[in-house]
């Protein structure tokens, strides 16, 4: 759904709501148009277009994703898209990509609002991502995992069972990407004893760290490359 002129040039004085909705998952959802681009965001974090986006964009430049050999790819957490737009139109990759949401509100506004019907080779499976994972046999050369609810990581996705689930859909030059945000000592052990599960399954990890709005992203790397320091990272002012 494109604005209309008017009201994308509003929406570079400040940002205007489109939509609020909830859903069975999330209490509070609502798509912005700001500085003429769509943005979801749940009660307290960017789903979409906002800093989440600045996150991945700086992480497939920083893994070299240009370099990678991927012919196909799994997302865990669709949101509106943020990953699936930078795959095919900024990195222009030609692969099916299977993108896992649980809530169908969510694929609903990402149908409506970020052209998600525009992308070819690109299945949206509404299911529950442990689900998915434990029961599907197809490996996979990129798994990007974005599993959150409003700000939280749901606790089954930092389990041995989660993360062995991962491997078995893994090959041996397999990229996975974790994203996991700190910002406080719950998350931080959480954080801790998901490197300590994936160390188990994976073996060496590397990580990347990037900081937005005061609030720092791990993305846990395998087969990523070497760790990069803390970046600050400057992205749009509407995300969460």
């Amino acid at each position: 759904m494109k604005p209309g002129k008017l009201i994308e040039i509003i929406s570079y004085i400040f940002p205007l709501q489109l939509e609020a909705t909830s859903s069975q998952y999330n209490s509070f959802l609502e798509v912005l148009l700001s500085k003429g681009k769509h943005v979801m965001n749940s009660e307290n974090a960017n789903y979409s277009f906002g800093s989440l986006y600045n996150i991945f964009e700086h992480t497939f430049r920083d893994i070299k994703l240009n370099t990678l050999n991927v012919s196909n790819c799994l997302v865990l957490g669709l949101g509106g898209g943020s990953v699936i737009q930078l795959l095919k139109e900024k990195y222009t990759l030609n692969i099916p990509i299977t993108a896992v949401e649980i809530d169908p509100i969510v694929i609903q506004l990402g149908y409506k609002y970020f052209n998600l019907a525009g992308y070819t080779d690109l299945t949206i499976v509404n299911e529950d991502a442990f689900s998915f994972v434990r029961k599907n046999v197809l490996e996979y050369d990129l798994i990007i995992i974005d599993l959150y609810i409003n700000d939280e990581v749901p606790s089954e996705f930092h389990s041995k069972e989660f993360v062995f689930s991962l491997y078995n859909i893994s090959h041996n030059n397999t990229v996975v990407l974790f994203n996991k945000m700190l910002g406080s000592k719950t998350k931080e052990k959480e954080y801790n004893n998901l490197v300590y599960e994936m160390s188990q399954a994976f073996g060496t990890l590397s990580f990347l760290s990037y900081a937005e709005h005061g609030v720092e992203n791990k993305i846990i790397c395998v087969n990523a490359g070497r760790d990069t320091r803390q970046k600050t990272i400057k992205g749009n002012e509407t995300a969460a």
